[in-house]
């Protein structure tokens, strides 16, 4: 009785708040439509009226990885997002894109209606949407589900809140098991299927070059590289450096100014000696397929905790990362299991990577890329058996 109580405190705080917010951004609306990333908001109070057997919903670009890798499988399904980058890169996937509507029954009803299944994935638990989904007879699915460590103190405080949350999904699936044993403290049962952006994970070894990519990079990251560079025999090496959020290219610029970095075209117009910074999305993979050494950002952030490790294995490349890997630790274990990269704590131990370039005497990336490889067979059981 407490719990439902509790729950029920919970959920009107929260349609309150919610409304209240959507309300003042109408009343502020020119002021945001004269900008064009707040322009963005509003295209999510767009009524599509496409129907589709299914829905992948996931908030940003690195989320939306896990469910573009079942694109193959689900053509026709729609992938809806939260943020722009997403929206763009969901489109340049040839994915059929949606925003999502704000987490309101006016809005989310509508929405629900149209699809027969609808799947959420990592830590998207929009109440309104996963509720009026079960009441409204439609199986919904969380993959890659991630209660994040440093939160678990908040989400225990509100426990019967998230337990009736999270027990009205028709499955889970989570990427490790210290992910199970955190919903199963929340009253949740869970499946370790592995992640699945590593569903279609293959190692494809390319010719490699002396180029070093940083790659995801913020803040953080950038003042243990500028350092390291700054130690560092740059030549006859080219130094790339793609930030996390693009739109901080100009800042990056000024902080770099003393190294004359400039702007990356294509790993084909490149001088030794060189620091290039990508300002622009999609041109990774480009990169990683001759980049001899990557260093992952967000990993010198105890707030970010790390990004994606596999990508750049998948393509051969030793790959290095900071302290901070608390969203990655089973990819950290397996790449240095198999000798494929390593975690380095300071400018000095980049700086001595990079002389290297990453030799290591016992490389196997196959067998890493193995050890991650989400179980697609038993991810596709979940979603096509009837509810």
């Amino acid at each position: 009785m407490i719990d439902i109580l509790l729950f029920s405190v919970i959920l009107i705080a929260y349609n309150a708040f919610l409304h209240a917010a959507v309300f003042l951004s109408f009343l502020i609306c020119p002021f945001f439509l004269l900008n064009r990333r707040t322009r963005d908001y509003f295209e999510r109070f767009r009524f599509y009226k496409t129907f589709s057997p299914m829905l992948f919903h996931a908030a940003s670009v690195g989320e939306h990885r896990g469910s573009l890798a079942l694109l193959p499988l689900f053509p026709e399904a729609v992938f809806s997002a939260n943020t722009s980058t997403a929206f763009a890169a969901l489109k340049n996937a040839g994915a059929r894109a949606e925003f999502l509507p704000p987490d309101l029954p006016l809005f989310m009803l509508p929405l629900i209606r149209r699809f027969s299944g609808i799947t959420v994935f990592e830590s998207e638990l929009n109440p309104n949407m996963i509720f009026l989904s079960v009441i409204s007879g439609r199986k919904t699915v969380l993959l890659n589900g991630r209660m994040s460590n440093r939160n678990m103190p908040l989400y225990l405080i509100m426990k019967p809140f998230y337990k009736m949350l999270l027990r009205r999904f028709y499955a889970i699936g989570v990427p490790d098991e210290q992910q199970r044993e955190n919903f199963r403290r929340l009253g949740a049962g869970s499946t370790v299927l592995k992640n699945t952006k590593y569903c279609r994970l293959d190692y494809r070894p390319s010719e490699k070059r002396n180029i070093i990519f940083f790659v995801s990079t913020h803040p953080e990251d950038e003042a243990v590289i500028l350092d390291a560079l700054r130690m560092s025999n740059r030549k006859e090496k080219v130094f790339i450096l793609a930030p996390r959020h693009v739109n901080r290219a100009s800042e990056i610029m000024k902080n770099f100014g003393k190294l004359n970095i400039t702007a990356f075209t294509s790993v084909h117009d490149l001088n030794p000696g060189g620091v290039y910074l990508v300002d622009r999305m999609g041109l990774t993979a480009e990169i990683y397929a001759r980049a001899a050494l990557t260093f992952v950002g967000g990993s010198f952030s105890s707030r970010t905790g790390g990004h994606n490790l596999m990508e750049p294995v998948g393509y051969g490349s030793y790959t290095l990362y900071g302290p901070h890997t608390e969203n990655f630790k089973y990819e950290s274990l397996a790449i240095e299991k198999h000798g494929v990269g390593k975690r380095i704590s300071d400018a000095r131990q980049l700086s001595e990577a990079i002389a290297d370039m990453g030799v290591s005497g016992n490389c196997n990336f196959e067998n890493a890329i193995n050890e991650m490889k989400c179980d697609i067979q038993a991810v596709l059981k979940i979603l096509k058996e009837k509810g």
